[in-house]
């Protein structure tokens, strides 16, 4: 095996990221054709610049949504959930309020360990 994710994964990965382009009301196709426009013209921007920049883009679209931060407990917990393992009643409750408001676009959650690296 190559340690590459199988393709199964890599489309699974690719349908949440449309998913939340979708919810963000960003044209993925259009900000993808963008991204590569400006990538080529600026070759010689780093990685790293290219990322900042990136990430101020999305954040100006975060901006206009509540953001709540969770512990990695909480994550582990919705987890189970998500899984259908044993969890609490209270992961259960807060699962189901904190998925149905970021499906109306009103929220993100994010781990904290996540903000680290922008997951």
């Amino acid at each position: 095996m190559n340690g590459l994710p199988d393709q199964a994964i890599m489309e699974k990965m690719d349908q949440s990221v449309s998913t939340w382009f979708k919810r963000a009301g960003v044209d993925r196709e259009a900000f993808d054709k963008e991204r590569w426009t400006i990538h080529q013209a600026h070759p010689h921007v780093t990685l790293e610049n290219y990322r900042c920049r990136l990430l101020h883009r999305f954040g100006k679209i975060v901006a206009k949504k509540i953001i709540i931060y969770l512990d990695l407990k909480y994550w582990i917990n919705f987890r189970k959930v998500l899984l259908e393992q044993r969890a609490d009643s209270a992961y259960v409750s807060l699962f189901e309020i904190l998925t149905e408001q970021v499906n109306r676009g009103l929220s993100y959650a994010l781990s904290a360990s996540g903000c680290s690296r922008n997951s």
